[in-house]
């Protein structure tokens, strides 16, 4: 994610939260958020797995099956929201109402 057109922020999401008091400024501010699918899905979608063996079939039943998988949920899968730490720190928080600023 990016503020203001700042360096993008990257993020552990198992913890999904970005601090941006640097960036944050009086007013209107500019975020933007950029996601992206996960690794299996762009496999699946470019055929990968059309001519791969599933190789757990090979070695349990003697098998040559081919892969098996589905298309898996990504990206944001719940509204973004900005929280007010202190008087000088802001934090994005994808866990609750969008657009939403909080004092935390």
């Amino acid at each position: 994610m990016s503020v203001n057109g700042a360096r993008w922020h990257g993020f552990d999401t198992s913890c999904p939260r970005v601090d941006i008091s640097d960036e944050v400024r009086s007013g209107e501010n500019d975020l933007r958020v950029r996601v992206a699918s996960s690794l299996n899905n762009r496999l699946l979608a470019r055929g990968y797995y059309d001519d791969t063996t599933d190789f757990l079939a090979m070695m349990l039943a003697g098998e040559s099956l081919p892969q098996q998988t589905q298309v898996r949920d990504h990206g944001l899968l719940g509204p973004v929201r900005l929280l007010r730490i202190g008087q000088d720190a802001a934090v994005v928080d994808d866990q609750s109402s969008e657009g939403e600023l909080q004092e935390a």
